[in-house]
């Protein structure tokens, strides 16, 4: 093999490496990307606010995960206890929360965008305009918030978010700590109600584009892992993706659905006004 294209090849390698596969859609401009995450975030939070205004649930938002740790609790359930003014809608305000639990760091998330809990019992402790059982609450529903509704953010919420959100459910020592206060998330009361994981966008990819985001990142993938492949691609200027590879991709996503038992699966695409 030319010492040159050998070369060439580490170096495609080591590049590509750098990149998130599910960053292939991103564009330069990534405060333009945060500030219409944040907005996707404060829409979904009011639409779940008017979605469930006339019941029992509360809508927490920007929920963090943390492992248990005696030395974090203080400062963990001190958080939950700060509440904020979300978007333009000052008649709303957005508590927040912490999942509490033993599930290990690398099958879990960091935060999920919004939760809706609702009260087991409603006779003891006030929590966000419902009373609750100062023990034990009802996970309802889990959102995530995508700006852009594409291959990209659907594949990160469904592979990632959704398995994390089951594996904090399986611990039956999980708990949530909210307005101050530590809840009970698996108590007697948990096989009642199914859970909802919600995705929630302001705008959808258009399949053409889709498709193509798609290929792009299973090209990014395969230059990280096969040397012939990137050899192939300097040679020939453009990188082969055999259809199998495409397929591989959609079955990672149908065995993950497949697996999701009782959970419904909602995707809420928002058209702002």
């Amino acid at each position: 093999l030319d010492p040159v294209k050998i070369l060439a090849a580490r170096s495609c390698i080591q590049y590509f490496s750098s990149i998130d596969a599910t960053s292939a859609d991103r564009s330069s401009t990534h405060n333009s990307g945060k500030t219409n995450g944040i907005k996707c975030e404060e829409v979904c939070v009011n639409w779940l606010h008017r979605r469930h205004r006339d019941t029992q649930n509360s809508v927490l938002q920007n929920v963090n995960v943390s492992p248990k740790s005696p030395s974090k609790y203080a400062s963990a359930i001190g958080r939950t206890k700060v509440s904020e003014f979300n978007g333009n809608d000052s008649s709303f305000v957005a508590a927040t929360g912490v999942l509490w639990t033993n599930v290990d760091r690398n099958k879990v998330c960091s935060e999920f965008d919004a939760l809706v809990i609702q009260c087991a019992n409603r006779n003891e402790v006030e929590v966000e305009g419902a009373t609750c059982s100062a023990d034990n609450v009802q996970l309802v529903e889990v959102w995530e918030a995508k700006f852009t509704l594409n291959p990209s953010t659907l594949r990160d919420a469904i592979t990632k978010k959704l398995p994390a959100m089951k594996s904090i459910l399986d611990d039956k020592d999980s708990s949530l700590l909210h307005a101050g206060s530590e809840y009970r998330l698996n108590g007697e009361e948990r096989g009642r109600l199914s859970l909802t994981f919600g995705i929630f966008g302001l705008e959808i990819l258009p399949p053409a584009k889709a498709v193509w985001q798609l290929l792009n990142s299973i090209a990014i993938d395969v230059l990280t892992k096969d040397a012939e492949t990137v050899l192939n691609a300097i040679e020939n200027g453009f990188v082969v993706i055999e259809r199998e590879l495409v397929c591989d991709q959609l079955r990672i996503l149908q065995e993950v659905l497949e697996n999701i038992g009782d959970v419904k699966l909602l995707i809420k695409l928002y058209k702002l006004v």
